[in-house]
């Protein structure tokens, strides 16, 4: 079963900003990339803002298209569904036992009702009788508890695995992006670099881009971003 992990945290929270407008001492170098009015191009050819502007990244094509999020995204995924059907097979082990208790309980009360019924019991003998039924009835319902007790902690120990491992994806994740921003636009010399999240494709609902709605083409750095952040991750490995 595929699973899609909202990754990216921090980062696409809702109006968020990221303001790099200083990086490093240079001022000389910063104001004279500030000036400048080459035209930029990012790896799709489209024309980018110059420098001093007000930009932005779409963080669900980030999302999407990060390999290291993607490489990420696959390696845990691989852990939860590996631990996700060990659980599952301990439930049903479980559950298999329980009928196997239940049905042997009730087939037994069966027969004491009916032998008891018909007359085939004496008074002691059916007091005897009523009196492992009512143990083996005692012991099922602790069957029960106890294995309902281990499975509890089973699946709390799943989700708080879950919840460990995709807390570290999205913080490594995060801090390579910011990184790299952080030294992207040291070169670049951009005012301020928003982050902005889009549709999702194919989840069937149309979203709202938050917090940009819509914009000059050119201020969107977002393929430019990704090819640097490929090229940094893909050159890492």
């Amino acid at each position: 079963m595929k699973k899609t992990f909202h990754i990216i945290g921090a980062l696409t929270i809702c109006a968020t900003m990221i303001c790099l407008t200083s990086c490093g001492g240079n001022t000389e170098k910063k104001e004279a990339a500030k000036a400048d009015t080459v035209v930029i191009r990012d790896t799709s050819n489209v024309i980018l803002a110059p420098a001093g502007s007000i930009v932005y990244v779409d963080m669900t094509r980030i999302q999407a298209e990060y390999q290291m999020a993607i490489d990420l995204g696959a390696e845990v995924e691989k852990k939860l569904n590996e631990m996700g059907k060990t659980l599952e097979s301990k439930t049903k082990s479980i559950e298999s036992e329980l009928k196997r208790k239940q049905d042997k309980l009730t087939s037994a009360a069966n027969e004491f009702q009916e032998k008891y019924s018909k007359g085939l019991y004496t008074q002691s003998t059916a007091e005897v009788k009523a009196q492992e039924l009512q143990k083996m009835e005692t012991e099922y319902n602790q069957y029960v508890a106890q294995k309902g007790q281990e499975l509890q902690q089973e699946e709390a120990k799943y989700q708080n695995t879950a919840n460990e491992e995709l807390f570290v994806m999205n913080n490594t994740i995060n801090d390579a992006i910011t990184t790299f921003i952080q030294k992207y636009n040291a070169e670049k010399g951009y005012a301020m670099i928003l982050i902005s999240q889009g549709d999702v494709p194919g989840d069937g609902a149309t979203t709202l881009g938050n917090p940009v709605l819509t914009a000059n083409p050119s201020l969107d750095i977002t393929s430019d971003v990704l090819a640097g952040l490929n090229a940094e991750y893909n050159a890492s490995k």
